[in-house]
């Protein structure tokens, strides 16, 4: 079994947002589906890409599996209703992903730390979108 767009999405939704809003889910999918349509890689690139998302520093990239059993228990999915909300949501953020609307969207960070300081007075990208715990932007033109 390799994993599909769909699995590569899912397993970063679980690692990176499986606590939040499904609103921030299906946003955190669709940087990952931007970023994948403006540099033309697959999803899977994107989410494995060193430095792009902390929870793949955990694991080698592996993307070739016999089973979902065995798949699951590579990464260390336990909390299998977490998961399926996961595999639901990247669903949807596919679903309804609009590269007019979306596609430029291609950052978050977690709001409430208070040290991250990437994007000192906006100065690579501008905030469109936040939410309880993120924040979204889009790069500066």
């Amino acid at each position: 079994m390799l994993l599909t767009p769909i699995l590569c999405l899912s397993l970063n939704n679980y690692f990176e947002i499986r606590g939040g809003t499904q609103q921030e889910q299906i946003m955190v999918n669709k940087v990952v589906i931007a970023r994948a349509e403006a540099k033309n890689t697959s999803y899977c690139d994107e989410v494995f890409k060193v430095g792009s998302f902390s929870w793949t520093k955990n694991f080698k990239a592996r993307t070739n599996f016999k089973t979902m059993d065995e798949m699951v228990h590579y990464y260390g999915i336990k909390d299998r209703s977490a998961w399926s909300r996961s595999i639901e949501n990247s669903i949807i953020a596919l679903e309804t992903y609009s590269s007019r609307k979306d596609s430029k969207v291609i950052y978050y960070h977690d709001s409430r730390i208070q040290s991250f300081n990437w994007n000192p007075n906006n100065k690579y990208a501008t905030p469109v979108v936040k939410t309880k715990s993120l924040t979204f932007y889009k790069e500066k033109q």
